[in-house]
């Protein structure tokens, strides 16, 4: 996903949210890579922060959760692979 300063960063950070967890991330359009411009990258990256910790997370039929269970087994390993190395490279999680 590309974010150029003339975005609505509100809305860019609610798509980013329903399109990276849409089906759980398993479809082959989900989200998984963020280019955002230089000059709103803070204020951006703030906006996303406050997205991310209302994420609702609930059973696979709950309508109002933005993240349900995932599919198999490798999925968990694959999230906490991702986790791992996000830690280790400073990020907060």
């Amino acid at each position: 996903m590309l974010v150029f300063d003339t975005a609505d960063i509100d809305s860019a950070s609610d798509s980013i949210v329903k399109d990276a967890w849409f089906n759980q991330g398993q479809v082959p359009w989900a989200v998984t890579q963020l280019l955002v411009q230089e000059s709103i990258f803070k204020d951006f990256a703030e906006k996303l922060k406050k997205r991310l910790n209302k994420v609702a997370i609930g059973g696979a039929f709950d309508k109002m959760a933005d993240i349900g269970p995932p599919c198999s087994s490798q999925t968990v390993v694959n999230v906490r692979q991702a986790i791992t190395k996000a830690v280790e490279k400073g990020l907060e999680v």
